[in-house]
């Protein structure tokens, strides 16, 4: 299995598929571009890389590229999604993790356009259906998966208890 799928952005659509891991470096400078302070950088950065150890056995990234650089990215989880099989069953359904789109070019179609992306290639991979995370408070996303067909699966406690997080799916067609 291919470890990083890219999807090129400015050109006419295409995907094209690599191992090379200096693309996860590339990925990685999404990150930067949020402006947190180095200590958060370097966790947050540590926190993907561990991530990225499922590269391929149960993790696949998916890399939005324009000619110069990596604009977005996101992650699909094969099985036992925060450890709840309802979320990934390394069957028919999946998981959407950590859709990150470069700072400067939020609100600009390109969190729908990876998303389409995405739901287009988990239909190659035989999937039905994908879920997802969001936190409450992230009104963006919430809309951008809503608009996408997206509904509600559960709610749960988030990362502090005033925000929760919210577990959403949508069937493929």
């Amino acid at each position: 299995r291919n470890l990083i799928i890219c999807i090129c952005a400015m050109n006419p659509i295409k995907i094209k598929c690599s191992e090379d891991h200096r693309d996860i470096e590339k990925a990685m400078s999404i990150i930067a571009t949020f402006g947190s302070d180095p200590k958060n950088l370097i966790a947050t950065r540590e926190y993907i890389s561990n991530e990225l150890k499922e590269l391929g056995e149960n993790r696949l990234l998916y890399l939005l590229e324009d000619h110069t650089r990596v604009i977005g990215m996101v992650q699909l989880i094969l099985k036992n999604a925060d450890n709840d099989s309802q979320l990934a069953n390394g069957r028919n359904v999946a998981h959407v993790h950590a859709l990150q789109i470069s700072k400067d070019l939020h609100r600009k179609g390109f969190g729908n356009l990876i998303m389409q992306q995405l739901e287009d290639e988990a239909l190659n991979l035989g999937l039905d259906q994908l879920t997802l995370g969001v936190d409450g408070d992230n009104e963006k996303a919430l809309n951008l998966y809503k608009k996408l067909g997206y509904s509600l699966m559960k709610e749960v406690e988030g990362r502090s208890p005033e925000v929760k997080l919210f577990y959403m799916q949508k069937r493929l067609n």
